[in-house]
């Protein structure tokens, strides 16, 4: 097709808000924490739950070791 004449075609570029970009900048520098611990939520998804599950699991396997040992807890 003909394109019409006198029309220019832009390049397919956006303008990114200037937050954007700080917040692309504080993400991808070089800094002292490790990429997934630098959001404001992230130690609670990447330290709080994982540590909780685990102390969960710790728990439960020590109640098992112990009725084990002690012949409680049996189903009749």
């Amino acid at each position: 097709m003909a394109e019409a004449a006198g029309a220019t075609e832009t390049p397919y570029i956006q303008k990114v808000p200037k937050h954007i970009y700080e917040k692309q900048k504080y993400f991808q520098s070089i800094r002292d924490k490790p990429t997934f611990l630098k959001g404001p939520r992230d130690r609670f998804s990447s330290v709080l739950i994982p540590a909780g599950i685990l102390l969960t699991v710790s728990v439960l396997m020590g109640r098992g070791v112990w009725n084990l040992a002690h012949g409680t807890g049996k189903r009749e």
